[in-house]
């Protein structure tokens, strides 16, 4: 059987992870695990835990849509049924509900919203030795001694009958919160009315944001309005005005409802209402406009005069409502913008109380700003009488040694390699403007030469076409043949081939005379 109608218990990751005679194990009653077994009664209830946790969190309960609320009753127990798995009601359900309740997993709805003190705070002498002191293990052993409780020696049917009611799950509660929390402070709340809110505006802004994939039901946003404003004090509460609250504003007002949001909450309500009833009036009105196009068409003159009428009524109202909307908007503005003031006023407060706080510490009086300013002028004179004295016992021992350096001789020395350094870096200019200026010449001459081998080249292939055909026309000399032709072709390829050796035999001998001209150049620079 499932425990919800569209999602069978054997899909939940809890059931996938398990096998069959596992299954029996933990479906049947195993609360005398607890002195027996206690590793396996530990395993067996952590695997409830999580089975009734994602049960909640898909709106799982047979009988309720409630998520933060578990409801402890028969029904639960058909829901958990599982025949097609061969292993009917889990037997055990009272005990895994007493062992949660004890472990501070889930908790009495009904104790859970009475109680003044937080859910976190332990009472007990026991209950805190064995959560924090020592542990499980003599918590078990304390029960065996009947120091700290008696219900494992309970009949499962009475602790059955003991534990039916309705339990507010801890952790999709805490989870609910932070998200709720997160949600908010993640939103730009620029003004007070951002704040405040009503039970239903609550529930409407975050019942759905709350935990993923499902809608709290309005006795969750109860119990997570409670744990918000009891156990994270995020929000404070008074009637039906909610208002979330910062933990680190010191001002007193901050954390209560006041007057002024009793005020600003109405008027944010009535705006809300009255933005409903001007979308809902235009669309009466566009609906009448309607009807009136139909109805002349239909050539039902009397009809259409009467939602005619209607319209104009109803343009009227929305008149009267826009107008009121614009003077309770402005109202709001005016509010708020006097609570900003007081925010502001409040910084300055602060700010000039830290400055004169500031101004008031003894450093900063005048005679002790005197007094080290004094001080300080003394300490740099100091300095450069030391530095004098260091730097003319340094020439002194200069001196004595010998070793006094002449500075018009250095600032001549100095002169001279710099005027060396410039002549280099003429030579190399002047050298890399001839290279290049000869580089130049030379790509233009072999460029020339080529340019002229080829006209000369194409000039003789033509003239050897115009010879060979007017002696073949004349009769004195036949088609010469193919193997004619090419002999031809090879000896003139090879006076070619001669022709650029010698180009480049040229070429070499002009690189020899250019090098032997910049040894004589650079001979005479030596010489100079």
């Amino acid at each position: 059987m499932s425990a919800s109608s569209n999602k069978p218990l054997t899909s939940y990751p809890t059931y996938k992870s398990v096998s069959s005679s596992r299954l029996k194990s933990l479906y049947s009653d195993f609360s005398l695990q607890k002195q027996s077994n206690p590793a396996g009664f530990q395993s067996n209830l952590d695997w409830w835990r999580r089975t009734i946790l994602h049960l909640l969190s898909t709106s799982g309960q047979p009988s309720s849509q409630d998520i933060l609320v578990l409801h402890a009753e028969s029904s639960l127990i058909d829901g958990l049924r599982c025949e097609e798995l061969g292993v009917g009601r889990p037997l055990g359900i009272a005990s895994v509900i007493t062992e949660l309740a004890a472990s501070g997993v889930i908790m009495a709805l009904t104790a859970f919203q009475t109680s003044g003190q937080s859910i976190y705070y332990s009472g007990s002498l026991p209950a805190r030795l064995a959560s924090y002191l020592v542990g499980r293990p003599l918590w078990w052993a304390l029960e065996q001694l009947s120091v700290v409780g008696e219900s494992s020696r309970e009949s499962e049917e009475n602790r059955w009958k003991r534990v039916q009611g309705d339990y507010v799950v801890v952790p999709l509660l805490e989870q609910a919160a932070d998200t709720v929390t997160k949600h908010y402070r993640a939103t730009p709340n620029l003004s007070l009315a951002d704040s405040l809110y009503n039970m239903d505006t609550f529930r409407s802004e975050f019942a759905s944001k709350a935990l993923p994939n499902v809608t709290l039901s309005s006795t969750d946003v109860k119990v997570l309005i409670k744990f918000l404003e009891r156990d994270r004090k995020v929000i404070v509460t008074e009637k039906d005005v909610l208002k979330f609250i910062d933990g680190d504003d010191e001002e007193e007002t901050a954390k209560i409802v006041t007057q002024i949001d009793h005020g600003v909450l109405e008027m944010k309500l009535a705006i809300n209402k009255l933005q409903s009833q001007i979308e809902d009036i235009q669309q009466q009105i566009e609906g009448r406009a309607a009807k009136i196009v139909e109805h002349l068409k239909r050539k039902r003159k009397e009809i259409a005069l009467s939602y005619l009428r209607s319209r104009k009524q109803l343009e009227d109202l929305l008149s009267k409502r826009l107008r009121s909307l614009e003077t309770i908007q402005a109202t709001l503005l005016r509010v708020e913008s006097a609570a900003g003031d007081i925010e502001i006023m409040k910084a300055y407060e602060t700010s000039t109380t830290t400055l004169k706080s500031l101004l008031a510490h003894p450093s900063l009086r005048r005679d002790k700003i005197d007094e080290t300013m004094e001080a300080m002028a003394e300490a740099a004179a100091d300095h450069v009488e030391i530095d004098e004295a260091i730097r003319l016992g340094g020439e002194g021992v200069s001196a004595a040694g010998g070793t006094t350096i002449d500075d018009e001789e250095l600032k001549q020395e100095l002169q001279q390699m710099i005027d060396e350094r410039e002549q280099e870096e003429a030579e190399a200019r002047e050298k890399e403007a001839l290279e290049k200026a000869y580089k130049e010449k030379e790509h233009r001459e072999r460029e020339e030469r080529e340019r002229v081998e080829q006209i000369v080249r194409e000039r003789l292939e033509e003239e050897e076409r115009e010879r060979k055909r007017l002696l073949v026309e004349s009769g004195r000399m036949t088609p010469v043949s193919e193997e004619e032709d090419k002999l031809w072709e090879e000896r003139w390829r090879a006076a070619q081939a001669e022709k650029v050796a010698q180009a480049e035999r040229d070429r070499q001998a002009e690189r020899r005379r250019r090098a032997q001209w910049e040894d004589q150049e650079a001979q005479k620079a030596q010489l100079e």
